[in-house]
């Protein structure tokens, strides 16, 4: 068998497979593998097991849109990377099954534009903002999927139908997640599960018909505060299927806006409460999504990047405990810190009941007295053009804001910069997360850049 793959060795390619979006941890695996089925990356894990030495690490590259090396072989034992943009693309759409059958290779946006304009369908949840458009359906599902349709429909993954996957075992399975015997504990611990178990080759997603009719509306306030304090209200609006929070700095000034999509059974119906929702003065209605003063900042064609990404992403029980994060840390570093890097922040409402069948996403426990049916992720997008404030960043955004996170009751959304302590938090779950280790991935070769430690 392990005659039957080619492992790229030269300089070119371990060079390519040590990048990331972050730009801050490089390590060159021994080689790369370009397979094209999953009789390939069978054959590339048994020749990691099989290694002179004991097992290596193999990491699984899509489109690298990591931040910390999380899609690299980072404990330098010269590892593998599999370069899945190698394996044929394709896109199945069964209309009578409501369903999409996928390879993980395929960019997300393209999956959504081809749904929607091919067949007039959709997913019922995706993501919302440029970067995330770059990450394919494998890193997409593997992290969970969160994006504006999280108010209503919670991550990508809880939509996943049935998995083709190679376990890190090498066996080759295809597991449905309502399955309720051991092959759905595979498909469900994939699910936001951080590569950890095995490598997608195949994907089966739920689709819907395409929502008609919306109508997109921007609600301003002045401050972050207040700005919280309309999210759980605008959130529970009947008709929002749609639903993110934009922080930017615009024209000199810190902005904040809720942009909510409603969507109608007409297009009198949707005219109607539009009129009734202005009339009430409760938001500033446009014609399209996001408005000229945030598309900078959420274009992928024209956002601003930096040579050094550092993102925080966190996920917090409440909107009150949002408010009080963003009103005591980020507020005043906004005009410290902050005020030379650009930062975008995102703010997306998640319903907790959405999150039920996706039981590896750890959602943070409410705090007492303090009932929600929504919890909140925040993302911190920042960066820097040198060394000296990428290393700023660094010790603020990890050392500083991420304890202030914690402090009121925050989880971290690992997608960021910042290294999780996992036993902390996966909490009473991590005794199931290493028993499901041991059983598909007995060897612990698969997600290594996540830094678990089995």
């Amino acid at each position: 068998m392990a005659s039957k793959i080619d492992i790229d060795t030269s300089p070119q390619a371990r060079a390519a497979a040590s990048e990331d979006w972050g730009n801050f941890v490089h390590v060159p695996p021994h080689g790369v593998v370009r397979p094209v089925s999953a009789q390939d990356v069978a054959a590339a894990l048994e020749v990691a097991r099989s290694w002179p030495g004991g097992p290596i690490p193999v990491a699984v590259r899509g489109s690298g849109h990591a931040l910390w090396g999380q899609c690299q072989v980072v404990d330098r034992l010269q590892g593998l990377v599999l370069d899945m943009s190698s394996l044929p693309k394709t896109l199945e759409v069964d209309e009578a099954a409501s369903s999409v059958v996928v390879s993980p290779n395929m960019f997300i946006r393209d999956v959504i534009s081809a749904l929607e304009w091919k067949h007039w369908r959709q997913l019922p949840s995706a993501p919302a903002f440029y970067s995330v458009s770059e990450l394919t359906v494998g890193g997409l599902l593997t992290s969970g999927g969160l994006g504006s349709w999280s108010v209503r429909a919670g991550p990508v993954c809880a939509h996943v139908l049935a998995l083709e996957v190679v376990t890190g075992s090498g066996a080759i399975k295809n597991v449905r997640v309502d399955d309720p015997g051991p092959d759905g504990d595979l498909a469900r611990a994939i699910l936001g599960g951080y590569g950890q178990y095995a490598v997608i080759t195949k994907v089966e997603l739920k689709t819907i018909p395409k929502f008609t009719f919306p109508w997109f509306g921007l609600h301003f306030e002045s401050d972050p505060v207040k700005f919280m304090e309309r999210a759980d209200e605008l959130a529970n609006g009947s008709r929002v299927q749609h639903m993110i929070g934009l922080i930017a700095h615009v024209a000199g000034k810190w902005r904040y806006a809720w942009e909510v999509t409603s969507y109608f059974d007409s297009k009198s119906e949707m005219e109607g409460a539009r009129e009734e929702a202005r009339k009430a003065a409760s938001f500033s209605g446009l014609d399209a999504p996001v408005g000229p003063q945030f598309a900078p900042h959420t274009n992928g064609k024209d956002a601003p990047r930096k040579k050094y990404e550092y993102w925080l992403n966190t996920l917090l029980p409440s909107a009150a405990a949002t408010g009080e994060l963003l009103k005591e840390i980020f507020v005043p570093a906004n005009e410290g810190i902050l005020k030379e890097t650009s930062p975008v922040y995102i703010v997306l409402p998640m319903a907790r009941s959405a999150f039920d069948g996706v039981p590896m996403f750890t959602l943070p426990d409410l705090r007492p007295n303090e009932p929600s049916d929504y919890s909140y992720y925040v993302g911190f997008f920042s960066g820097a053009d040198d060394r000296e404030g990428a290393q700023q960043l660094e010790d603020f955004l990890g050392k500083v804001a991420w304890p202030a996170s914690k402090a009121v009751g925050g989880n971290l959304y690992d997608v960021g910069s910042v290294v999780l302590d996992w036993p902390a938090h996966y909490g009473a779950k991590w005794t199931k997360v290493q028993e499901l280790k041991k059983r598909f991935d007995p060897h612990n070769m698969l997600g290594r850049g996540y830094r678990m430690p089995f």
